[in-house]
């Protein structure tokens, strides 16, 4: 075990983060808005964005919603 290694999905957890924020920019929310519009916390939203929360597939749903998009939009890459 490589306990200096990135955990699985880290990659996909900070690409889920940069998406919801790119997103969340575009339609003109901030992060207590889309915390009321989804009932998820702004402080788990602003860990989800910064990479230090890996989110639940209940959770990308919840952020679809919030942000009108799909669950594949906000796992898509760069």
């Amino acid at each position: 075990m490589n306990l200096g290694a990135s955990p699985p999905g880290s990659k996909l957890s900070a690409q889920v983060g940069a998406n919801c924020r790119a997103r969340r920019g575009k339609l003109g929310l901030s992060q207590a808005a889309l915390a009321r519009n989804t009932e998820v916390a702004a402080s788990h939203i602003s860990n989800l964005e910064n990479g230090k929360a890996n989110p639940t597939l209940g959770l990308l749903v919840q952020l679809a919603d919030g942000l009108n998009c799909t669950v594949p939009d906000l796992l898509k890459g760069p």
